[in-house]
């Protein structure tokens, strides 16, 4: 999620968003909070689901971009 930030939040602009779909690992989302925050983001939203068929957990973060 950390490299993932760190190539996406530079090309949003401020007030927008960037919506990232992650597996069910915590550990990656607090890793990232740091990385999320230099670049100016912050995690706003985070919804949690099961897929129907495989039953494998999915996140869905919804990151606003605050500052360039």
């Amino acid at each position: 999620m950390t490299a993932l930030s760190e190539l996406c939040l530079p090309l949003v602009k401020p007030t927008g968003y960037f919506i990232a779909l992650k597996g069910s690992n915590q550990d990656e989302l607090i890793d990232s909070k740091n990385a999320i925050k230099i670049l100016g983001g912050y995690i706003e939203d985070t919804i949690n689901f099961e897929l129907p068929y495989e039953g494998g957990e999915r996140n869905i973060l919804r990151i606003k971009k605050v500052k360039n």
